[in-house]
């Protein structure tokens, strides 16, 4: 995903299914551990929501481009539609 160099870290969003609840996966950007994801909602009635992950600067901040691999680590299928990004400006 590209995203601006000066940032001071991104919010990683997921559209999915949460016809089942407690997805769970683990989130790596360039090969580093970001974090755990992890929706327990469930509801076969309004099945489409959205979920963030934050990404810290860290592992974001001087880059143009991220390269993110999201693991299924849960009992159920992990569900995605499509990801989108958001960088947030560093001060000044």
């Amino acid at each position: 995903m590209t995203i601006s160099p000066g940032n001071a870290g991104v919010l990683l969003r997921r559209r999915f299914d949460r016809r089942l609840g407690r997805q769970t996966a683990v989130v790596g950007v360039d090969g580093r551990f970001a974090g755990t994801w992890y929706d327990v909602r469930a509801n076969a009635v309004q099945r489409w929501a959205e979920s963030d992950l934050w990404l810290p600067a860290s592992l974001t901040h001087g880059k143009s481009r991220l390269t993110i691999e999201v693991t299924n680590r849960g009992p159920v299928p992990w569900s995605e539609h499509r990801y989108r990004v958001a960088t947030v400006r560093a001060p000044g």
